[in-house]
């Protein structure tokens, strides 16, 4: 492992552990980086981080979210999804779909 790399989950953790009034918002984290280690802290500070969590899912299609390199499936992204509500259950969400995308079919976009 590299020396140098920060894990996002301890960082937040220590962060939450700072004193006052402050809300944190995790904004349009790519679904690979939203691991458990990162919703158990978000779980664990509910005063400090906010409850809301934009999650760009970008396409309903495995096969355009692969063309899209973005590294994950449909279904993928629906257990995401699953996770944080089961492990957040007040947490609103929204997200982003690329609509349009070259060579994406009607099918692909329903």
């Amino acid at each position: 492992t590299n020396s140098n790399k920060v894990n996002f989950s301890k960082l937040l953790d220590e962060i939450c552990k700072i004193e006052g009034d402050y809300w944190l918002r995790y904004v349009s984290p790519h679904p690979k980086d939203l691991t458990v280690d990162v919703l158990e802290i978000m779980a664990k500070y509910p005063d400090k981080i906010a409850h809301n969590l934009h999650l760009p899912v970008q396409s309903g299609s495995t096969e355009i979210l692969k063309r899209m390199n973005r590294k994950y499936t449909k279904e993928d992204y629906l257990a995401l999804v699953k996770r944080v509500k089961e492990r957040l259950p007040n947490i609103s969400m929204t997200t982003d779909v690329i609509v349009g995308f070259p060579g994406e079919t009607e099918e692909d976009f329903l």
